[in-house]
């Protein structure tokens, strides 16, 4: 494990004006700060191991309940992929060993009306910690109907990353699906999971499905603990 803080300075990155970028609005699904949970799977294909639902404190965010669910899709001999949610360190942790992949999937249940009327934009967003030289491909279901989703570069470090999403689906409230996964043996970090909305028009807008950094001070200083696989 190694064990480090960082602080990132995150103003004008989203190429919007200052007064735009002041009326972001960030929302917090899950900050992994409450709820430890761990799950390996040790079948191909098999049923995912899952643990939960488990109750959320509203401290957490909005979401009152989470699900953490792992399936292995390949391994070399044994599988030993894990899921874990790390209250201590607030952030969920996953590992596939070399030559490993598996599709891990965090379900949420959120209210209804979280984008207030009138709200300019509305994205999700993710903190991601830390991932290695493998993309990610990310993606959001509510109540089993995809939102979108998109591609977290390898080498990913303390960043914010947002993707548009409908406020109208969003404010249907219920069953959250975030559903991770990426190449062998990708590992990767998150700190948060949430949304975003702007109370003012922007003079520019992210374009769809895109990556950027976002808010100043959002991720501010976190504990990052990850493991590295050496070859």
């Amino acid at each position: 494990m190694k064990h480090f803080a960082r602080a990132l300075a995150l103003a004008g990155l989203l190429g919007l004006n200052a007064s735009a970028q002041a009326a972001l609005v960030p929302v917090d699904i899950d900050n992994f700060n409450a709820a430890d949970q761990f799950v390996t799977d040790d079948t191909l294909n098999g049923m995912p191991a899952s643990d939960g639902p488990v109750a959320l404190p509203s401290s957490n965010g909005v979401a009152t309940s989470r699900t953490l669910a792992i399936n292995v899709l390949a391994y070399n001999a044994a599988p030993t992929n894990s899921a874990i949610v790390d209250s201590g360190a607030s952030l969920l942790d996953v590992i596939n060993e070399t030559g490993e992949d598996s599709e891990v999937t965090v379900s949420w249940v959120i209210p209804s009306n979280l984008i207030p009327p009138g709200a300019f934009g509305s994205f999700f967003r993710i903190a991601v910690l830390q991932s290695d030289g493998n993309p990610l491909t990310v993606e959001f279901l509510l109540n089993s109907a995809s939102l979108g989703s998109f591609v977290v570069p390898g080498h990913t470090t303390n960043q914010d990353l947002l993707f548009t999403a409908s406020a109208a689906q969003i404010n249907a409230g219920g069953t959250l699906q975030m559903i991770i996964n990426g190449e062998a043996g990708w590992d990767a970090d998150f700190g948060s999971v949430g949304l975003a909305y702007n109370t003012t028009p922007p003079t520019t807008t992210p374009e769809p499905v895109s990556l950027a950094l976002f808010g100043a001070g959002l991720i501010g200083m976190r504990r990052l603990r990850r493991r590295f696989t050496v070859a």
